[in-house]
Order: C-alpha cells, then sequence, then structure tokens
C-alpha cells in the first residue's frame, strides 16, 4: 500500500487539501457493511494514567477485516506528514459514514499497539458538555505524539470551526508578550519539540493561557496568527502534536461524544523525535507558577478524565455512559 492519502482540489481554497487514497477508500469499502456488526466500549487501557482510555471493539473480527485494518494501519504508522499537518476532508462517503469510521479507529487503535514500541494507540473519547466555550490551540502531549481528529457529526451554522496553530506561529507570539519571561518561552517550546515519558498538557496549557500577568497579551497575540477552518462532516486533520497546536471555536449549544473522532499513535515521524524531561529546578519554577492561580482556574484546565483515573475498568465504563449525551458504536 504506497499511501493512505492523496491530494485533492478544493475549490476557492489556497490550502492544500487530502482525503483517501483510492486504495484506501476502496478497502474501506469493502469492508464497510462488516462494520455494522461490530459494538465498541470505553475500556481503562492504561491504568492508573491519565490518557488511557479508549474504544475498544467487543465483538469477534472476521479475518478479511482483520488484514485491510492491518495494512491500513500500515500505511498510517509509515506516513509522514509534509510539514508535519496534513488536512483532511471527505473521510465520510456514501457506505462509510460516522458509525463505520468510529469502528475503523478502534480497530486502528489496536492494530497500532502491535507495531509501536512506545506510548499507546488510543481511540479517545471526547468529553460531553451542556455548553460550550471553545478551545483554545493547546498541545494534548500525550505519550503518542500523532493526532487524527476527523468531524463526523456538525450541525449547520453550530460553530466548533477548527483553529490550527504553528509552533513557529506560537514562537512569534510569544516573542512578541514581554511580559512572559524567557524561561516559560523556553520551557513551553521544550515541551513541545520532543517526547516525554508524563503527559504534559497541563504545564503546558496551564503556562499558556492561566496566567494572570501574560495570558490575556499572548492570547491576542496568538489570535491574529491562528488558520481557521470550517467544520464540516468528514473533514478532519492529521497532526505532529506540539509541531501544531489545535482547538475550536465555541460551539453554539451542546457538545456530544459523537461529534468528533479522534485517534492517537505514535509512527515513524514521532519515534526519531528528541526524548525531552525538565530538570528539577524548572519542575519547581513550573509548579510554582501553577500553584500561584486559583483553584477554579486550575480545576478548569484538567483534562476531564484525570478525576476518574483510580475507578475500576467496570466502573469507569458506567460513570462515562451515563455522563454522555451519545455513544457510538
Amino acid at each position: 500500500m504506497k499511501s493512505i492519502f492523496t491530494s485533492c482540489r478544493v475549490a476557492n481554497s489556497n490550502l492544500q487539501w487530502h482525503t483517501w487514497s483510492r486504495h484506501t477508500k476502496a478497502l474501506l469499502s469493502e469492508i464497510s457493511r462488516d462494520l455494522t456488526d461490530i459494538t465498541t466500549e470505553i475500556h481503562l487501557v492504561a491504568p492508573g494514567e491519565q490518557y488511557g482510555f479508549s474504544y475498544k471493539p467487543c465483538d469477534p473480527i472476521n479475518k478479511n477485516v482483520l488484514n485491510t485494518i492491518d495494512e491500513i494501519a500500515n500505511a498510517l504508522y509509515l506516513f509522514e506528514p509534509n510539514h508535519g499537518l496534513v488536512l483532511l476532508r471527505d473521510l465520510i462517503f456514501a457506505g462509510f459514514g460516522p458509525s463505520e469510521l468510529h469502528v475503523v479507529f478502534s480497530l486502528l487503535s489496536t492494530a497500532l499497539n502491535k507495531m509501536e514500541s512506545e506510548g499507546l494507540s488510543l481511540h479517545s473519547p471526547i468529553e460531553t458538555s451542556s455548553r460550550d466555550k471553545g478551545f483554545p490551540v493547546h498541545a494534548d502531549l500525550f505519550i503518542s505524539r500523532v493526532l487524527l481528529n476527523v468531524i463526523t457529526f456538525k450541525e449547520t451554522n453550530n460553530g466548533g470551526d477548527i483553529l490550527l496553530l504553528n509552533k513557529d506561529q506560537l514562537q512569534r507570539a510569544m516573542a512578541e508578550t514581554p511580559l512572559m519571561p524567557e524561561r516559560v518561552k523556553s520551557i513551553i517550546i521544550k515541551l513541545l519539540s520532543g517526547r516525554s515519558c508524563d503527559d504534559r498538557f497541563n504545564e503546558v496549557f496551564g503556562l499558556m493561557y492561566g496566567q494572570s500577568k501574560w495570558s490575556k497579551q499572548l492570547n491576542q497575540n496568538i489570535s491574529r496568527r491562528l488558520i481557521t477552518i470550517p467544520a464540516t462532516t468528514g473533514v478532519g486533520y492529521l497532526l505532529i502534536d506540539g509541531q501544531w497546536l489545535h482547538g475550536r471555536t465555541p460551539v453554539n449549544g451542546p457538545i456530544y461524544s459523537n461529534r468528533l473522532q479522534r485517534l492517537v499513535f505514535n509512527n515513524t515521524t514521532t519515534l526519531r523525535m528528541p526524548s525531552v524531561e525538565l530538570n528539577k529546578l524548572d519542575c519547581e519554577y513550573v509548579k510554582g507558577l501553577l500553584r500561584q492561580k486559583p483553584e477554579t482556574q486550575r480545576k478548569a484546565i484538567e483534562p476531564w478524565y484525570k478525576a476518574k483515573k483510580q475507578l475500576s475498568d467496570n466502573a469507569l465504563q458506567t460513570d462515562l455512559k451515563k455522563a454522555a449525551h451519545y455513544l457510538v458504536g
């Protein structure tokens, strides 16, 4: 399999877009009927870790489907996005809808785990909420650093557009933020530039957006540099997390768990990234800055799953099903 994606033209757009390659689309079409018989469940696949939740198939899978998934997973593992980002569209098509894509991602996460020497492949659920204020551009900074997001549910004119920012543009925005200490800028770029053995979301997000002295000015400087992609069904992106930051504009209504399908994994590109860790002095410096925020602010930047990491798999499954407005699969 030469490539999982191929370039495509989009009218009135100066951006470079990709979609499924002809071969990949044929493979997905061939197994689409089998996919409708497969159900999924949320599992805690890495006990005690913040990033360890994933949809997993819970039915026997026939050999033809497994062989197809292995072929696609191998192509995805070897795919190296140009400049760390690929914009995607038409990933949902006639005969291959959101439910089929959801099952494919759950199968791919399992197949990719067999290939990875480090990290985890996760088809992660997203947080549901009755109100949404958007999500400023950020890096997830999971142990695994490739992020494939696809919008699968989009109501007309309800917001939720994709926001993207290159790391170089973030550096320029920080350079124009004099109130931001040079040490903080250096720590953020260091954590974005390599792989860590720990989830670093809280530190970077807190340093960017949780500081009263410089966060407002930084956010203004970032806003001028954002790429905005209208959210439509079947549109998404594949990016190297940290090399690119991502976010969304506010959604005018509730967030449902089937709005977005998300696959996180490592590939040949990210496994070559250098390992980075903060020294003891920098760790204490960051902790001190984050402790200065009000308790409500600190809670607001913590991932939704942090409070649930001690739950058993069965308890977590029940809790998440109660919390979700709608679960695909």
